[in-house]
């Protein structure tokens, strides 16, 4: 009895728990925040990450699973701010943050970093009320 109580206890926080994850829609803008750390991290002038779906919806013809954003700069350190906004066309569904590239200007490239080997996986909620679902063609002459 003590086990199955316990387990309502855990089973209803956990509950809560995810409720409050933030949940986005079209036209939002999910912030990431990474640090660069190492000898030449103060080289890095700007960042860009990756968000991704495997989720597909038939309501949702031909929406975009897979987006990106950028950041204006460092905010502070090798420390940067990276907007990712939510687009018209997003499909509803969990996105994992995938990739960060970091930008070297004075020796134009990028580098790249994946989750989860290179940093901790997040995930975002993608709610768009927006849906398209594919019509038949009824004719062609």
């Amino acid at each position: 009895m003590r086990a199955a109580i316990l387990m309502a206890i855990v089973l209803i926080f956990s509950t809560a728990v995810r409720a409050q994850t933030p949940v986005y829609h079209p036209g939002q803008t999910i912030k990431v925040s990474v640090t660069f750390a190492g000898k030449d991290a103060a080289k890095i002038s700007a960042a860009t990450a990756e968000v991704k779906t495997s989720e597909t919806r038939i309501d949702q013809y031909n929406f975009t699973g897979d987006f990106t954003g950028n950041s204006a700069g460092p905010t502070a350190g090798s420390t940067f701010e990276i907007l990712i906004k939510i687009p018209v066309n997003a499909t509803s569904g969990v996105y994992k943050l995938v990739s960060i590239q970091g930008y070297v200007s004075d020796l134009q490239l990028n580098v790249t970093y994946n989750s989860p080997a290179d940093f901790k996986e997040l995930t975002y909620t993608v709610e768009n009320q927006n849906h398209f679902e594919k019509p038949s063609v009824k004719d062609v002459n």
